[in-house]
């Protein structure tokens, strides 16, 4: 039997190997783990991702592919012209599409005209646009501003019908401001 010695310097509390384990010349050798079989999966998952990904790339360059822009879609021009500039920046910014739409002076003498300051009035948004919302956050924010107390919402509601732009509805003294999609 083999005789072993263990030395501790300068140690302050805890134990000094506690178990000693030495291969016995009799002992069969140990057989090292096999790999789970999860880590197999995952390794082969990963692999046909990779593979998968390098198909479609290499498609994509030799203009093959789901994802392939036709000459058409890389050739949109957009113009910007300029006439009598002195100074300054030409286009800083071009917007294109549909803008959101914002609450004007020209939209605030209209609810002026068409609704009596202090009526009961409810701002109703097509639950469907995050910009109708927003206008009629603007529009709430206005007549809660220039006297009109018993304003409420914004609401956001779903229609039967379609509601484009905007929609004054009068019920007895009570007046709704319908904001649908943007026409």
């Amino acid at each position: 039997m083999s005789e072993f010695n263990v030395t501790s310097h300068n140690q302050s509390g805890g134990v000094t190997a506690g178990q000693i384990g030495a291969p016995s010349p009799h002992s069969p050798r140990p057989i090292p783990p096999k790999p789970r079989v999860w880590k197999r999966i995952l390794v082969v998952i990963v692999a046909v991702i990779t593979f998968a990904a390098s198909v479609v790339a290499v498609l994509e360059y030799i203009g093959v592919g789901p994802f392939h822009m036709t000459e058409k879609d890389k050739s949109q021009t957009i113009n910007v012209t300029s006439n009598h500039q002195s100074g300054g920046i030409t286009a800083g910014v071009v917007n294109v599409g549909p803008q959101r739409r914002h609450f004007t002076e020209k939209d605030a003498q209209h609810l002026t005209q068409a609704i009596p300051k202090g009526s009961d009035v409810t701002v109703t948004a097509t639950m469907t646009s995050d910009e109708a919302l927003a206008f009629a956050f603007e529009i709430y924010h206005w007549m809660k501003e220039n006297g009109y107390p018993k304003i409420q919402g914004p609401n956001s509601a779903m229609w039967t019908q379609p509601v484009f732009g905007q929609v004054i509805r009068q019920n007895g003294e009570k007046y709704e401001i319908l904001i649908g999609t943007a026409n």
